[in-house]
């Protein structure tokens, strides 16, 4: 006859309610969709569990680096042989094909190259101060394209501002609209080119800034939901970091880091560069104590409202970094 205890173990064994999927994936550090539920609550999230050793957390930080280092190379050589054509086109438009009011005037040989030579570098630099060459402000075809027109237009407008203070400066006016224009669009060609690459290896894992959420309310949940979409948000949500009264760790099945009081500790360990709060899920004391303790920190603070009417994850993502003392003091 069989042992009853052993039946009785396997028929326990048996009743073991099997963990549900959206466990199961929070174990094994893949992602899920974010949802609420009809009474509010969070039912699951983009979110990375496992928080892996220092030494993976170090890793993981250098090759963002290393990533975004290339990335940036990429844009800065990428966006100057753009710019190297749209100057042979504006000196082809204006000397070869002499559309121009003045067909008589020939430039003498070599000076446009040289100028060619300076400029470049010149809207390099100011693509630069435009903030053209910092990965995390990849947020989509309609800014990027605003920020790169008004780069050439300011640029422009230096050489013109030069042709003034240097009266031995002359140049051609076709040919510096003809650039203006030429350079706009090349470079904004490039950048379509270099936002569809970028998308395909964000969908990889890759080039994806780490943040955390701050706020457990159903704006919270709505926040995760866009941010999701990592193609368009280039933000891979960590987690929840608990703000007010309650159980840090029962809302639901979704990974909740920790409290406002640990937000250091969690920054530090997990290499987290953004924080985004959840207005309506933080009080003001909180939010406070949350600049105090991030402010020298190497992270951006940013702040969510669905005042905002956010409509995509690129929309989530462009809402600007705020330095954390500047929210403090306007708390106060």
């Amino acid at each position: 006859m069989s042992d009853p205890q052993h039946w009785s173990g396997l028929d326990s064994r048996r009743r073991q309610p099997s963990p549900s999927p959206l466990k199961a994936a929070f174990r094994g550090g893949s992602t899920g969709g974010l949802a609420l539920t009809s009474t509010g609550a969070l039912a699951g999230a983009a979110v990375e569990s496992r928080p892996g050793t220092a030494v993976d957390q170090q890793l993981s930080r250098k090759a963002l680096a290393v990533h975004r280092l290339i990335l940036v190379a990429w844009l800065v050589v990428s966006d100057a042989l753009a710019l190297a054509l749209a100057f042979r086109i504006a000196y082809s438009i204006r000397f070869e094909v002499q559309l121009t009011v003045a067909p008589e005037v020939v430039a003498p040989k070599g000076t446009y190259d040289l100028l060619t030579s300076l400029l470049i570098p010149l809207w390099l630099t100011v693509f630069t101060l435009f903030d053209l060459y910092e990965p995390r402000s990849k947020l989509g075809g309609s800014l990027e394209s605003s920020r790169t027109l008004n780069a050439c237009t300011v640029t422009t407008m230096l050489v013109i501002v030069a042709t003034f203070l240097v009266p031995d400066f002359v140049i051609s006016r076709v040919w510096l609209v003809s650039v203006w224009l030429a350079s706009f669009l090349l470079v904004a060609a490039n950048r379509f080119v270099a936002r569809r690459v970028v998308y395909m290896i964000r969908r990889r894992g890759y080039l994806l800034t780490p943040a955390v959420i701050v706020g457990t309310n159903p704006e919270a949940a709505s926040l995760a939901a866009f941010l999701a979409d990592r193609q368009s948000s280039g933000v891979r949500t960590v987690g929840f970091i608990h703000a007010g009264n309650g159980d840090p760790r029962s809302v639901g099945d979704v990974t909740v880091l920790g409290s406002i009081s640990e937000i250091g500790s969690i920054v530090r360990e997990r290499g987290i560069e953004d924080v985004i709060v959840a207005i309506t899920g933080i009080g003001r004391d909180e939010l406070l104590s949350l600049c105090e303790d991030l402010d020298s920190l190497p992270v951006r603070l940013r702040l969510f409202t669905i005042n905002l009417a956010i409509t995509s994850s690129s929309a989530v993502a462009s809402i600007p970094a705020l330095p954390a003392e500047s929210v403090a003091e306007a708390a106060t």
